[in-house]
């Protein structure tokens, strides 16, 4: 006797937990999700999903690899090759607050004698927000010689966001991209490895506040030699990498939960947009891939952009003192904070510092007191 139906009703009854929890699952142009405990049904049945319970023991899988979950698990058949990203997922991150600083989106230079340009020539710095320059900034290079394009992309990291996964809200970080572009060498050229290097020079020259730079393995080794000799914080990464024992991309993973729990705000990049949506993933070896024909070269360099960026959460969550209204912003709509109450919290914060600093004075000075002490005493905690 063959049954497809779901593991918790083929096993033995008391096999798993009474405790559920919904699926909501999609078609085409919808994709599957854990519902959160505190939605409605309805919501979702008026978009078209259908639903099902799963014992609360498989929430965990469902969470990590909801499409291999459902395969698995809920006896739901799925092709081998599956779309790894909603489209409709990635259209809700675009935002024209932000714009993209690269004139074009593929950028054609080489490594010919008589070709002199370099990427900052195509890089309006004007197009860049204020308020983000001096931001946690890390590049990811998605390195090419020839054939292939080199994708370049950074993130900055503007704050924290409450999370969907409760259980990882200390290091949920809120991204906003700074750029994307894809270099492509001239016929008969190679693209040049020195160029892209002195992007990333000019980039800190111009006040960028370069917190990691990171390239894949390929052809990488003189790159990240040279880079670390001039004190960038530099990382060798392979964002193709699958786990044997998982078969999960984890830096697809992390990006993945990225864009469904809304965590990065991106301008319309027409051509980073439809890679990420193209991107496919084998079921079987658990690679996420771009079918014939696409590129996934900024997507790459998205991806590796923001997988490093997520190592350091605990290091950066906290710091460059966000505004009220940017950690407001930052939220979502469920999670309301009282600007009043932030600022009197950052006003018991200075003056704990200064008596932390300052520990023989007895009286703090004022605000307007300020003037008549020594200024770069109090830079840091002014900044702050």
């Amino acid at each position: 006797y063959i049954s497809d139906g779901p593991v918790w009703e083929v096993k033995p009854e008391g096999t798993y937990s009474k405790e559920k929890f919904r699926i909501a699952l999609g078609n085409k142009f919808l994709q599957s999700m854990v519902i959160p405990d505190e939605d409605d049904d309805s919501t979702y049945l008026a978009k078209g999903y259908k639903i099902i319970e799963a014992p609360i023991d498989f929430r965990a899988d469902f969470l990590d690899d909801i499409d291999r979950a459902l395969c698995d698990f809920a006896g739901i058949s799925s092709s081998s090759i599956t779309k790894y990203i909603n489209g409709a997922a990635v259209h809700q991150l675009t935002t024209n607050r932000i714009q993209n600083p690269f004139i074009r989106e593929i950028l054609e230079i080489g490594n010919g004698p008589e070709d002199i340009a370099q990427y900052y020539d195509f890089f309006d710095l004007t197009k860049i927000d204020r308020n983000l320059k001096s931001k946690p900034l890390f590049i990811h290079m998605d390195m090419s010689v020839s054939g292939d394009k080199t994708g370049i992309s950074g993130v900055f990291i503007r704050g924290k966001k409450t999370s969907l996964n409760t259980e990882a809200q200390s290091a949920d970080l809120f991204y906003s991209l700074a750029f994307s572009v894809a270099i492509k060498a001239p016929k008969g050229r190679q693209i040049s490895f020195e160029k892209n290097r002195n992007f990333i020079r000019w980039l800190r020259r111009q006040g960028f506040n370069i917190k990691g730079v990171s390239t894949d393995s390929y052809q990488s080794v003189d790159t990240g030699q040279q880079l670390a000799a001039e004190n960038f914080n530099y990382t060798m990464l392979s964002v193709d990498r699958v786990d044997s024992n998982t078969r999960i991309c984890k830096p697809y993973q992390y990006l993945r939960s990225t864009v469904y729990e809304q965590r990065l705000e991106m301008y319309e990049a027409k051509l980073l947009i439809q890679e990420l949506t193209d991107l496919e993933r084998n079921m079987d070896s658990g690679k996420v891939d771009h079918p014939e024909g696409s590129s996934k070269d900024i997507a790459d360099a998205l991806c590796g952009a923001i997988f490093n960026a997520s190592s350091h959460a605990e290091e950066y969550a906290h710091d460059y003192g966000e505004t009220a209204e940017e950690l407001l912003r930052a939220n979502d709509d469920s999670y309301k904070l009282d600007t009043n109450q932030i600022a009197s919290s950052m006003e018991d914060e200075l003056k704990r510092l200064r008596a932390d600093l300052f520990p023989s004075m007895l009286v703090h000075p004022s605000d307007a007191d300020l003037g008549t002490y020594n200024y770069s005493m109090y830079n840091d905690i002014i900044i702050l």
